[in-house]
Parts: structure tokens; sequence; C-alpha cells
């Protein structure tokens, strides 16, 4: 009887230690809210900040840089996973469109994009 509180004790203690690795956090229904640049901003400088609030239960964010535009892409800029909500980019002088969505295991947020001009 002993061996049987052991053993299910054991498998209660392994069961709630991985319960956070089953139950993912749906983040489908959020999304990011960018900070700069934000839609039609003109910039002066090659240097680029991109910024966007946090979103809980994101684990890693998606940005994409493109020039002119998602639609008519002539050249993907920059396509890379980051867990930070800032990165900075020198960029030639164009028209570009950006977009950032966050992810997790198991879900991805909306994706948010934004357009810029650099002169």
């Amino acid at each position: 009887m002993e061996k049987i509180k052991l053993i299910l004790l054991l498998v209660l203690i392994i069961a709630s230690s991985s319960c956070e690795a089953i139950f993912v956090e749906n983040i489908s229904d959020k999304k990011i809210v960018v900070i700069s640049p934000s839609e039609g901003t003109e910039l002066n400088n090659s240097e680029v900040t991109f910024s966007w609030n946090e979103v809980s239960d994101v684990d890693v964010y998606h940005l994409k840089i493109i020039t002119p535009n998602f639609n008519n892409a002539t050249k993907i800029v920059l396509d890379t996973i980051v867990t930070e909500t800032l990165i900075t980019k020198n960029l030639d002088s164009g028209s570009y469109e950006w977009s950032v969505r966050g992810e997790n295991s198991g879900y991805e947020t909306q994706e948010t994009i934004s357009s810029f001009i650099i002169n």
C-alpha cells in the first residue's frame, strides 16, 4: 500500500511540474501596438529604431522590414526573431513597411504593419 501511495505521489509531482508545458496561453486575439516608426512617419535619419509594446505571454517577436511595401516587395531588408521590443537598424533612403507579431510555442498574435519613409 505504501508503494502505491509513493507512486501516486510521484505521478502527481511530475504531472503538476509539467502542466506549463501542456497549457500554452492563446495569444491569437492580441495585437502588437507599434511605438516607432509609426504609420506614415517621414525620417531624415538612416538609423531607425523599431519599437512596440510588450505583450504578455509572448516568448518572441517576428520582425520583418520590406521595401517598398508588402504588396510589391522588391527587397526583404530584415526577417528575424527577437526577444526584445526594440531594435535599431541602418537603412537607405526610400519607402518601407515593417511588421511585427508575437509568438509563443502554440500561437501567434495578429500581425501589425506600419509604413514609413526615409528621406
